[in-house]
């Protein structure tokens, strides 16, 4: 039998490679990859013909307004026409002729029948182709509104009137109404000689500043034919100064001046008395608009310097009412009336019927007080005027009043 099998001996050297076979069959395709990125975007293609147009679509809404453009210039000024003919006749609204004269004697006829009110003398009036006027037509004239044109032959006249006559031609007018404020007031009990008071507002250039003052006194005046007034800063005309006192208890003074330069708010009034002056002082300041240029109509109270005060001059009372007039007739028939009042003592006071209060003041050291009230009133007529004061008591009283012509104004 036979035996069994020996051990596998050694392997033997590795023979050489054998021919390559041939290559299989292709196997089947795998499944597909995941799609790479995505390459550069390749150049545009030629345009392609146009299409078919479309169906135009429903017209849109209108769109708001655009701006307006800019003007055009603007033409030519035609040709000024031919110039029209105006006659005396013709004019609508020319001044009413008052008189009329073919002389000069006709004239001064005519000046003498004109109104006394409504008219005023023209500024040319005597110049050489017009009326030489006499003193007294001139003082018929000269205080009256309006144009008065008096022409003598020579003169260039409207059409419609000849050479030699008066032309009183007038504007309707009446009296401004005055403006009166209070500008300032201020009392004193340390005596002296001077008593200041600082304005609170302007008063302007024609303007009238006027200023009341009242000072106790001694045997001899304070305030009365001596008290003058000085300003920091500003002028004025010459003052008009009216002035009364109590025998040995007070003196009061008004004065009246037009301001040349304008006062300016916060300028220092100074009142200036008499070297015997250790009591008590008061004073207020009005400044006043719409009066005329002329000078103070009418004033009253005894205004001479020197005189002895231990008796009483001017208006003065000792009672619960004062009434103080003018010394003389009004001539102009608008006036202003200021009328200043020395108190003593510190009671109540009031104006008179009609009068408007510009101010009172008193001191108030208990004892030897002095005040003063101050007021106005618009009159309308000739004549003496008058201002009242009245008391809650009855005390030493003494007033003094201004009468100041109001502008005339067209109405």
């Amino acid at each position: 039998a036979t035996g069994a099998t020996g051990p596998s001996g050694p392997s033997g050297p590795q023979g050489p490679t054998g021919v390559t076979g041939q290559t299989g069959a292709t196997g089947a395709q795998g499944p597909t990859g995941t799609p790479g990125t995505n390459g550069a975007t390749g150049a545009t293609g030629a345009q392609g013909n146009p299409g078919t147009p479309g169906t135009n679509g429903a017209t849109g809404a209108t769109g708001p307004s655009g701006p307006s453009g800019a003007q055009g210039f603007t033409g030519s000024v035609g040709a000024t026409g031919s110039p029209g003919v105006t006659t005396w006749a013709g004019i609508t609204d020319k001044p009413a002729v008052i008189g009329a004269g073919v002389t000069q004697a006709a004239a001064r006829t005519a000046i003498a029948a004109a109104p006394a009110t409504g008219i005023s003398l023209d500024s040319t009036t005597d110049s050489s182709n017009r009326l030489a006027m006499t003193a007294a037509e001139r003082t018929k004239l000269q205080n009256l509104s309006g144009t008065v044109y008096v022409t003598t032959v020579g003169a260039t006249l409207p059409d419609g009137l000849a050479d030699g006559t008066l032309i009183a031609r007038y504007t309707a007018s009446g009296p401004a109404t005055p403006v009166v404020a209070n500008v300032g007031q201020t009392v004193s009990t340390t005596g002296g000689t001077t008593i200041a008071v600082v304005t609170t507002s302007a008063i302007p250039v024609g303007d009238v500043l006027a200023v009341a003052v009242n000072r106790g006194s001694g045997s001899v005046g304070q305030t009365m034919g001596s008290a003058v007034v000085s300003l920091s800063s500003g002028a004025v005309s010459s003052w008009t100064r009216a002035s009364a006192n109590r025998a040995a208890t007070h003196d009061t003074a008004l004065l009246a001046a037009r301001v040349t330069t304008e006062i300016p708010s916060g300028a220092t009034i100074t009142v200036t008395t008499s070297t015997n002056n250790t009591n008590r002082a008061v004073a207020i300041v009005a400044g006043i608009h719409n009066l005329s240029s002329g000078t103070p109509d009418a004033t009253s109270g005894d205004d001479a310097a020197g005189q002895d005060r231990s008796t009483s001059n001017g208006t003065n009372v000792s009672s619960t009412t004062i009434t103080a007039p003018t010394d003389a007739a009004t001539t102009v028939p608008h006036t202003l009336v200021l009328g200043a009042f020395g108190i003593n003592g510190t009671n109540v006071f009031s104006q008179g019927g009609g009068q408007t209060e510009i101010g009172q003041a008193a001191t108030s050291a208990g004892s030897a007080d002095r005040g003063v009230a101050f007021g106005y009133k618009v009159v309308s007529s000739t004549g003496v005027q008058s201002m009242t004061l009245n008391a809650s008591a009855s005390s030493g009283l003494t007033g003094v009043v201004v009468a100041l012509p109001i502008e005339l104004v067209e109405v």
